[in-house]
């Protein structure tokens, strides 16, 4: 499953390792070697498409939030 979240103007994603050629075909999608995460831009668009490519696995938000 993958999570992501807005970190200082990117979307972070955090994901599985065998999730990693799933994250390539978002567009603007970059590993981040020293923090190893993948970022994207923080667009609608990049938001749509990652939806699209991970369909309703990804869960978007601050990750302590509690679901009510």
């Amino acid at each position: 499953m993958a999570f992501a979240e807005f970190v200082d103007g990117r979307l972070v994603v955090q994901i599985q390792w065998h999730e990693k050629d799933i994250v390539k075909q978002i567009p603007g999608a970059a590993w981040d070697p020293r923090a190893k995460i993948w970022t994207l831009p923080l667009s609608w668009g990049s938001c749509v498409v990652m939806r699209g490519v991970f369909g309703d696995t990804v869960q978007i938000g601050p990750k302590d939030r509690k679901s009510t």
